[in-house]
């Protein structure tokens, strides 16, 4: 059986490593990106569900969303933010955004939000 596939987008090494080895250690197979523009280097490949923190270098996390529902549209988008407000939350739905996971969280948590995203999306 394959491996749900995750892109992981966060400017904050030690985060995004724990965030790396928890899904990993879930089972699924993971690729981490440091910045915007090194996620959207990544648009030739396919992923199950992209995690991104709304706010990265050169760039929002909301465009690494954006790029990936063009071209690969059955990609899950998720946002982690720090920065919870109506405006960050609007934005994320307008983007098509299944979930949205405020800082700070734990692997637990990290974990369920992901399985129950990737499980809404098999079955719409």
């Amino acid at each position: 059986m394959r491996q749900d596939k995750i892109l992981i987008v966060g400017d904050q090494p030690v985060e995004l490593e724990m965030m790396k080895d928890s899904l990993d250690r879930d089972g699924y197979e993971t690729v981490t990106a440091s910045h915007g523009e090194e996620a959207l280097q990544l648009t030739n490949q396919t992923f199950d569900l992209l995690l991104a923190d709304i706010v990265i270098p050169h760039m929002g996390g909301l465009e690494p969303i954006r790029a990936f529902r063009e071209l690969s549209p059955t990609t899950v988008p998720m946002l982690i933010t720090g920065h919870a407000s109506v405006e960050t939350a609007q934005a994320a739905l307008e983007h098509g955004v299944c979930d949205y996971i405020i800082k700070p969280f734990d692997r637990h948590k990290l974990c369920t939000a992901v399985a129950k995203a990737l499980k809404r999306n098999r079955s719409v």
